[in-house]
């Protein structure tokens, strides 16, 4: 009874007459309410996110809607008042209707999951770029972002933070001035390095790493990035992947063994010759759906309630052509002598 009661956002009211009508948009079918229009709108505006459920039910005809309207899923329950949840970050507003759209009952408990972590992006691609916008956007605190790439003309079709005027500079300094504008309340380190190259000690402070490059570059990263859960992301020609979910604390192969071990491409890499117009075959489309889906997986190692999140080993696929998706499991044989051993029953 000491619930907030919040109307579920964006509920859509209809008074037609003496008739009082919501759209079930869960199930497309429009309800209509029982009991007098007026008295009805009066109590669906009383239900704010700003009164307990014992305040609301003082009303007449209170009681009752309630129990309709969380039958249909249209009550939002929350541990504080909705302008307190939000104070000083009014940006949160509207990722909190979609929080409450994953979990009706204290979907703050999402924010509040997000408020403490950092997240390590390497490599600031279209991938990566969608990413850290959407991680941001999510509520996370900190980022730390690595990419000692320079701005070309060639990424402008898909690396949506850069504009013609930032040719020649640094990734990291352009994506950090962007984020810090639109965010002011994360933290952003940046490192224009290969951190495999030069690790710092800053990539502790990362809570999770998502990888954004290219994968065969991964292989040396044991000290970098063993102990850490990773998830990676990328495209092979149409088909995009975000995954596997590797957490050698929950007994998956670290990322650097898995991908020494499933990469049968390592030698040859070593050897490339670069060819004058073998460019990256980067859409714009492919780039902004992995980067996004990568965002929302991410969330869920933070926030596993909310629904559906990645399983170890798992990886999603998404084939550009069909516009089909699919869910599998990746490299379940990989030796690794960081794995943590599953507990014994």
């Amino acid at each position: 009874m000491n619930d907030y009661i919040w109307l579920l956002p964006p509920t859509h009211v209809s008074n037609s007459g003496d008739k009082l009508s919501l759209l079930d948009f869960n199930n497309l079918q429009i309800r209509t309410l029982a009991g007098p229009a007026e008295i009805g709108i009066d109590l669906l505006h009383a239900m704010d996110g700003e009164r307990t459920e014992e305040e609301i039910n003082g009303l007449d005809y209170a009681s009752d809607l309630i129990s309709v309207l969380e039958k249909y899923e249209l009550i939002v329950r929350l541990q504080k008042p909705l302008s307190e949840i939000l104070e000083g970050r009014i940006w949160a507003s509207r990722q909190l209707a979609y929080y409450a759209q994953l979990t009706r009952r204290y979907p703050e408990r999402c924010l509040e999951a997000l408020a403490d972590k950092r997240v390590a992006i390497i490599g600031l691609g279209g991938i990566g770029m969608q990413a850290a916008q959407a991680l941001a956007g999510a509520g996370i605190s900190g980022l730390i972002l690595s990419d000692f790439d320079t701005v070309d003309a060639s990424n402008l079709n898909r690396q949506f933070m850069l504009s013609t005027k930032d040719v020649g500079r640094l990734k990291v300094d352009v994506v950090r001035e962007f984020l810090l504008d639109r965010h002011p309340h994360l933290e952003v380190d940046v490192h224009a390095i290969n951190p495999f190259e030069s690790p710092s000690d800053q990539w502790e402070r990362g809570d999770l790493f998502l990888f954004c490059g290219e994968s065969h570059l991964a292989g040396d990263a044991n000290e970098l990035i063993t102990h850490k859960p990773v998830i990676q992301a990328g495209y092979i020609g149409k088909e995009g992947v975000v995954g596997p979910l590797r957490w050698v604390e929950k007994g998956t192969p670290c990322h650097s063994c898995a991908t020494k071990q499933s990469t049968q491409y390592n030698e040859f890499y070593k050897s490339e010759v670069a060819l004058r117009t073998s460019w990256n075959c980067s859409g714009s489309t492919i780039n902004g759906l992995m980067g996004n889906i990568l965002a929302e997986a991410a969330t869920r190692v933070f926030m596993p309630w909310v629904g559906e999140a990645l399983a170890l080993n798992e990886a999603i696929y998404m084939d550009m052509k069909t516009l089909t998706m699919r869910r599998d499991i990746a490299d379940r044989e990989i030796e690794c002598p960081h794995r943590v051993p599953a507990p014994s029953l």
